[in-house]
């Protein structure tokens, strides 16, 4: 958001580097979790509403996030989280972050207390504190 143009045109001719809108990256990460979920999902927004998963062993909350996601770009992982809206540079506060990270963190909140969480991800201790 904040490079310069020629910069930005630079990383563009020299690494292929482009810049994706957070919506785009939101419209692909829905459809990852559509075929994880294997239903059409509404576009991920923060709702109050617990993440209902499917009553079947194959697709326990636990599987969703230890199911392996590719970041299919470079530079800021936007895909894997999204700490600021790209386009108008404003912070996205964590409750409505639609990274694929940010997902499988926010399954984990709401299957978890604050101790399993920490059993969970050990180098999280540090960051917890």
């Amino acid at each position: 958001m904040e490079k310069a143009l020629e910069h930005q045109t630079n990383r563009t001719r020299d690494k292929a580097e482009v810049f994706t809108p957070s919506w785009i990256c939101n419209a692909q990460n829905n459809l990852v979790d559509e075929q994880w979920f294997g239903r059409k999902e509404m576009p991920w927004k923060a709702t109050a509403d617990k993440i209902v998963f499917p009553d079947d062993r194959q697709h326990t909350w636990q599987k969703y996030v230890d199911a392996q996601r590719l970041e299919i770009s470079c530079g800021e992982a936007p895909y894997l989280v999204s700490r600021y809206d790209t386009v108008t540079g404003e912070t996205i506060p964590i409750s409505q972050r639609i990274g694929l990270l940010d997902r499988k963190l926010r399954v984990i909140s709401e299957n978890t207390d604050t101790e399993e969480q920490i059993d969970l991800c050990p180098g999280c201790k540090k960051i917890a504190a």
